[in-house]
């Protein structure tokens, strides 16, 4: 019959601290996804199931070359898509506008200029440095009180 010991002293001591506090970081994770889907139950919209709004906020991401990456790319896609549809009237791009990728802010304003969406409806804040800065200043500098936000899932696939 083998047996299998357990580890003793410091070692065992550390093992111990070292699978707390993994447990504690997965805790953590699952708590934070599970409060985003409870919180947002009901409020992730679909170009389609979208409500009107007077402007989507787009959130930045990387940029490359001047261009925005995929994950922006597919964002700016979606503000296209909800001003051909008639649901918004303006759009509000936030980001780093000094970001070690570039310029998000002329990126973005750049893309969907291309893509058909008139200077006038454009709205740039350099200043969104993260999801937080953009919600505040889109209430306290831009006076937005009702607006969408664009995002996407962080689900990888190749297409």
């Amino acid at each position: 019959m083998s047996t299998v010991s357990k580890p003793r002293g410091l070692a065992g001591r550390l093992v111990r601290a070292f699978c707390a506090v993994v447990a504690a970081l997965v805790a953590v994770v699952l708590a934070s996804a599970g409060w985003v889907a409870y919180t947002t139950a009901g409020k992730v919209y679909d170009v389609e199931d979208a409500p009107d709004a007077p402007v989507a906020i787009v959130l930045g991401a990387q940029v490359r070359d001047g261009k925005p990456m995929r994950f922006l790319s597919g964002r700016l896609d979606t503000a296209i898509a909800l001003m051909a549809a008639g649901k918004i009237k303006a759009i509000l791009v936030s980001g780093d506008a000094d970001g070690n990728s570039g310029n998000e802010i002329q990126a973005m304003t750049d893309y969907l200029i291309e893509h058909g969406i008139d200077p006038a409806v454009i709205i740039g804040d350099d200043h969104g440095i993260d999801t937080y800065d953009t919600c505040a200043r889109a209430k306290e500098t831009f006076g937005v009180e009702r607006g969408l936000i664009i995002s996407q899932t962080f689900m990888y696939r190749e297409q």
